[in-house]
């Protein structure tokens, strides 16, 4: 079932419905080509349904049911009835019609009998009938936001769509408000936070290709450093997370030891950069440390966090020669 006619309403009368009528937007309004139901089980004895289309703006929207093409019905009878509120309702039967302007939100409802008089289908589907003359991108329809395409809701579009108030997020043809997450256009990848581009995001977010750093709500492909969840402190390369990185990164509070990507709280011992070899405590570069080290090199002496390169001669009992014990 198509979500333009989300709203609907079953018949509780033949020519009586409580029937809610829904704000119509005064300047962005589009029709849908087709009459849809509100399940997708269609009543057998309708082949085609088709709503007339407006030639130009405000010009008055006519409906005949004789439109529609009815199979062999086998002593199945049925009527439609249009309405704009509860105490509106209308019959329409045979070669009748009914006349309604741009400006108005219409109920067109069919109530479907066996040859005892028994409604064996009723439904109601409010069909916005105002129409702006756009034709592509952002429109609203009664009460939410829909992608058109050459001038009807394109269900199968799912991406980014812009306005004057900014980008959105759709999925099957609808604005998903409730979407959070990565979407691309030709410009780059952006990130949504309730389905509105948020220009304001920087961190990390995920797709089915991998965790990438935001930086004010685009992909920064720059990026290379530290990057935080709730799940931890992660090693960013080019904007994406490392996984095979294993090594030194820092960030305002400090120099940090990653394996695998991630932050490794219960490294303790010895790492290097271009700068040197240092020495590690609980994941963290620890200033205050005096005392050896060990790798796969040797025993090393460290001095206030890194290797005391200078130092040659005794040291508790071991000889050191230039940092390196020798004995």
């Amino acid at each position: 079932m198509k979500k333009l006619m989300k709203k609907m309403l079953p018949i509780v009368a033949l020519v009586f419905m409580a029937f809610v009528v829904f704000p119509v937007s005064s300047n962005a309004q589009a029709y849908d080509n087709d009459l849809h139901f509100v399940n997708s089980d269609e009543p057998d004895c309708i082949e085609s349904y088709y709503l007339l289309q407006p030639e130009e703006l405000n010009r008055p929207i006519t409906f005949r049911p004789s439109q529609f093409t009815a199979k062999d019905m086998s002593g199945i009878t049925y009527e439609w009835m249009w309405a704009t509120s509860e105490n509106d309702v209308h019959e329409v039967s045979g070669q009748d019609y009914f006349t309604f302007t741009p400006t108005q939100t219409v109920a067109i409802g069919v109530m479907i009998q066996d040859g005892y008089g028994n409604s064996i289908f009723q439904e109601w589907s409010v069909i916005p009938v105002s129409y702006s003359g756009q034709t592509e991108g952002m429109v609203y329809i009664i009460d939410d936001w829909y992608y058109l395409r050459n001038g009807v809701v394109d269900w199968e579009y799912t991406g980014m769509a812009s306005n004057e108030y900014g980008w959105w997020y759709f999925e099957d043809g609808s604005l998903n408000w409730t979407y959070t997450g990565m979407a691309c256009n030709e410009y780059g990848w952006w990130y949504y936070r309730n389905g509105n581009l948020d220009w304001n995001y920087t961190g990390m977010a995920c797709n089915e290709y991998g965790w990438w750093y935001y930086q004010n709500g685009r992909l920064d492909w720059n990026y290379t450093g530290m990057a935080n969840n709730e799940y931890g402190w992660w090693y960013y390369q080019n904007g994406r997370l490392d996984w095979n990185y294993t090594g030194m990164a820092n960030n305002e509070y400090g120099w940090w030891y990653y394996q695998n990507g991630r932050l490794d709280w219960t490294y303790t011992g010895m790492a290097c950069n271009e700068y040197g070899w240092w020495y590690y405590q609980n994941g963290r570069l620890d200033w205050t440390y005096t005392g050896f080290g060990y790798n796969e090199y040797g025993t090393w002496l460290y001095y206030n966090g890194q290797i005391a390169w200078g130092f040659t001669g005794d040291w508790n009992g071991h000889y050191v020669v230039n940092g390196h014990v020798e004995s």
